[in-house]
């Protein structure tokens, strides 16, 4: 009987969570013993060094269950565009190709060790983050899994919720990745809404997804793509294909008040794309410093510009307390991507900052309120020694 090999939970995984392979149809030859079923994992990429073949025992009908994806989760620098040029802008590296086969290895009747990769493979894309328990449990209960739930049904990869607010000239960031292996054409639609409810073309703009285009990351606000208005009230993002919509939907709701501070944070999500959220409250910014400090003692003909105690070593980190604005329940809620965020940076004064958030308990929510706001403390991800 040959060896089959199955991945339960489809052709997109995040390397986070358990990536579970399943080989079947294990037969013992007639003498054998240490009788394994293996597992090679080859990257199409040439990212991953080549690991040695996983082996597990079968169990009593043949089967093993692999998890790889202690093997896959690999640090990856996070990809997107600032300034933002491009509408559309692939990223190839932002996914690991790889390819799984598998095999077995065992000891014949004459003592020899035999080992076989049979050639029976599958590919598979691994995108970098993961689900919370609870989410892979409400999949798990929905008997649907990421690639189902995500990549088949079109969703753009962010956990910040539907209908959020924006400021007029943020160029909002939404993540795509095509379910096809073969080239596929598409076209991006943008559906303009103004306060005189005057009804105005969508802007389209068509683009080809390539098997190696890898994730495709969609910089899009009215005025970024040509479409200049005195006012926009909102706009709609979705992607069609000759078919019909191959996406979900987004719409984004434009605030035209005057804002005194307009700051943004970007946030590697934990779908693998880059949030961008306004920042619209009251800043602070100070410095945190840190030093040690040597005795030496005093000469006899010591001035009295010298001091006894010396700094051996002074560091700083800059520092800022920055009020998120006003925000819906839904979006206070998906700040926990932020909270959970290994990468973030900050754009204040133009420039686009690396910063930590620092630890201790958020407030999410309040049910007594209907708009909210909470202040983030963010460190800059830098201890200097010069200003």
């Amino acid at each position: 009987m040959a060896l089959i090999l199955y991945i339960p939970s489809g052709a997109v995984q995040l390397s986070g969570n358990p990536i579970w392979i399943v080989v079947t149809g294990a037969e013992i030859p007639v003498g054998a013993t240490n009788y394994q079923l293996l597992l090679q994992i080859t990257d199409n990429d040439a990212v991953l060094p080549t690991p040695q073949p996983d082996a597990i025992t079968p169990d009593s009908v043949g089967t093993a269950l692999f998890d790889i994806s202690g093997l896959v989760n690999v640090p990856v620098v996070q990809e997107f565009e600032w300034p933002a040029v491009g509408c559309i802008v692939p990223h190839p590296p932002s996914i690991l190709n790889i390819n799984v086969q598998c095999g077995q290895t065992y000891i014949d009747a004459n003592g020899d060790r035999v080992t076989a990769i049979d050639g029976v493979d599958s590919d598979l894309r691994i995108l970098k983050g993961g689900l919370s328990d609870f989410e892979i449990g409400e999949m798990n209960d929905a008997m649907t899994d990421f690639y189902s739930s995500w990549i088949e049904a079109g969703k753009f990869l962010t956990n910040q919720p539907n209908n959020t607010k924006v400021s007029p000239t943020q160029i909002v960031k939404l993540w795509y990745l095509g379910q096809w292996t073969a080239n596929h054409e598409c076209t991006l639609y943008m559906d303009i809404t103004t306060p005189d409810k005057v009804g105005h073309i969508p802007y389209t703009q068509n683009f080809t997804i390539y098997p190696n285009t890898g994730l495709l990351e969609i910089n899009i606000n009215p005025a970024f793509v040509g479409r200049e208005y005195y006012q926009i009230e909102s706009f709609e993002v979705w992607i069609e294909d000759s078919v019909g919509e191959v996406s979900e939907r987004r719409t984004f709701y434009v605030d035209n008040e005057y804002k005194e501070n307009n700051n943004y944070l970007f946030v590697a999500n934990g779908k693998s794309g880059v949030d961008v959220l306004w920042l619209s409250g009251a800043v602070e910014n100070s410095i945190e410093t840190n030093g040690t400090e040597g005795f030496k003692p005093m000469s006899s003909a010591q001035s009295s510009r010298v001091g006894t105690l010396l700094a051996t070593s002074r560091t700083a980190r800059k520092k800022w307390k920055i009020n998120t604005g006003w925000k819906s329940s839904e979006e206070m809620v998906a700040l926990v991507d932020v909270y959970l965020a290994y990468n973030l940076w900050l754009l204040i004064g133009g420039k686009l900052r690396p910063v930590m958030l620092t630890n201790g308990e958020k407030l999410l929510s309040d049910s007594m309120e209907d708009l909210h706001s909470t202040e983030l403390e963010l460190l800059e991800a830098h201890n200097t020694r010069y200003a």
